[in-house]
């Protein structure tokens, strides 16, 4: 987190970013890509480009245009570089409250972490949805046993899964646990549809076609498809999972809570009477015989993101013999993978939920609806539900004054208006950050919806990449604009201090080479 060394006694804009950690390429090592973007063609090509790299060139070259043109920048910046937010956002919340001075000043927190709905028309999004992550674990024997030697003479905690699984989703993808659908406020979906409804930036088998599906359940019309990705709640299966390792032991432990932002740290159970919260830690990767670890994959869009629970390695079997197998994998090969009767298994649920349900309220569903199940099947096994994280909905007031502005920022830059849009994704931070600063939050997404966002080999295409940077910059000049100026420069002690950006930025340079002079002397 960072300041500059000094400031004015005006209003300030914090901005937050994060680090990322998918690959830029594929087989490529995430680590080694974490701040590098190159040229590709007309796009820039990078680990996550469309919502790190991108906000933090347009940080960077905004103060540079102000600098190389004299003037000082016409309103604090203070900036945020969340290095867990796609690992749990662990003690994000408590950095924040124990520097809330450095952001004093702030009437603005600015986002970038979302994308358009579709390839040609800007968007501001007015709304996400929120998140919990949940294990669902059935438990058995003592200890791992032999499918031959012992198969059919007692309950299977994998077979015992499986049917719990089944009976959370209904014919057509409706969810079968009752109340599930209560509580959601009506005409969500109204503001979007204004502008969407006479546009083709989004169509119904171009969105089948990119993500790969033989057909889509939700109602063949762009509204009611729109309508159930963005303002209904859904309930994945995003995982299944055993605790079989060679010496038989179980990765599960350890207690935690969910805080506001979404972020799990230990402490005592939040979830419901009868069912304890749990999560997989890292704490476990290393004592003899648990399984390997590696971080979860991004799940924002966001996301959320907030998964800090972990994935178990598997190796391919063609790998096995010549690299030699793990012995503390979850996953045994050979003839012994069809012979193995798991002691737990365990699957991962998400769910997302929208304004205005409670996300206890639906836990407590969810909780009555497998507790019910699981007696229907008359099985001596044990079940347990885990939340490990929960992140709000995020909304803002399209009618402030703040979203005007930006508003006016996007049609200054593009000279069409922009959609208003909603997102199935979860960003927590937002109103965690809202809450924090009493600040509102402005999503500014920059990248189209074919950019791959949080996805390997994210991309962003030059034109946004320089429009995006423009858009935020008359925002902040027309926030400037608005409040009334101050005259002395207070002194501030920031442990980090933003230095002057050099008079050629080295990413614009590498990436934006030939296309930068008239942009950026335009506006």
């Amino acid at each position: 987190t960072g300041v500059p060394a000094c400031r004015a006694p005006r209003n300030g804009c914090c901005w937050w970013l994060h680090t990322p950690v998918c690959k830029a390429v594929t087989g490529a090592s995430s680590l080694s890509c974490l701040w590098l973007a190159a040229a590709a063609g007309q796009r820039m090509l990078g680990a996550e480009c469309a919502d790190h790299p991108a906000p933090f060139l347009h940080l960077q070259e905004m103060l540079d245009c102000w600098r190389v043109a004299g003037a000082a920048a016409p309103i604090n910046v203070a900036f945020m570089f969340e290095g867990e937010e796609e690992n749990g956002s662990q003690g994000f919340q408590q950095s924040v409250a124990a520097n809330l001075d450095w952001f004093s000043d702030a009437v603005l927190v600015v986002i970038s972490n979302t994308v358009w709905v579709g390839e040609n028309k800007p968007c501001l999004t007015y709304g996400m949805r929120g998140m919990v992550t949940a294990s669902l674990v059935v438990s058995g024997p003592e200890r791992d046993l032999h499918s031959g030697n012992d198969g059919g003479v007692f309950s299977e905690p994998m077979a015992d899964l499986v049917q719990l699984l089944g009976s959370l989703n209904g014919p057509g993808g409706k969810i079968s646990v009752p109340g599930f659908y209560n509580d959601v406020r009506p005409q969500l979906m109204d503001l979007a549809w204004q502008g969407l409804q006479n546009s083709e930036e989004f169509n119904i088998k171009s969105y089948r076609e990119a993500i790969g599906v033989p057909e889509l359940t939700a109602p063949p019309n762009t509204h009611d498809l729109l309508h159930k990705r963005w303002c209904l709640p859904s309930l994945s299966i995003v995982d299944i999972r055993t605790t079989t390792t060679a010496s038989g032991s179980s990765s599960i432990s350890g207690p935690v809570s969910a805080s506001p932002g979404g972020a799990s740290s230990g402490g005592s159970s939040k979830a419901s009477p009868g069912l304890k919260a749990y999560a997989h830690t890292a704490a476990t990767a290393g004592q003899s015989g648990g399984p390997r670890h590696v971080g979860c994959p991004h799940m924002h869009g966001n996301d959320s993101s907030l998964w800090p629970s972990v994935l178990h390695v598997s190796h391919a079997d063609k790998h096995a013999s010549a690299a030699g197998a793990d012995e503390r994998s979850c996953y045994r090969f050979g003839p012994t993978r069809f012979s193995v009767i798991p002691k737990v298994a365990v699957g991962k649920i998400s769910l997302r939920f929208v304004p205005e349900q409670d996300h206890q309220t639906l836990i407590e569903c969810l909780e009555q609806h497998i507790q019910l199940k699981f007696k229907q099947l008359w099985s001596a096994n044990k079940v347990e539900l885990k939340i490990h994280s929960v992140g709000d909905w995020w909304e803002a007031d399209p009618q402030s004054q703040l979203f005007q502005m930006a508003e006016k920022a996007v049609r200054r830059e593009w000279g069409e208006q922009p959609l208003y849009v909603r997102e199935g994704g979860t960003m927590p931070v937002a109103s965690l950050i809202e809450k924090m600063l009493g600040a509102p939050a402005l999503m500014i997404p920059m990248g189209q919806s074919s950019d791959n966002c949080h996805l390997a080999n994210e991309r962003l295409r030059r034109v946004n990449l320089i429009k995006g940077k423009n858009v935020v910059r008359h925002l902040l000049e027309e926030v400037a604009a608005a409040a009334a100026p101050a005259a002395a420069l207070v002194p501030q002690s920031p442990r980090v201090c933003m230095q002057p950006p050099a008079a050629t930025s080295q990413y614009t340079g590498q990436v934006l080479s030939g296309e930068t002079a008239a942009a950026e002397t335009r506006g």
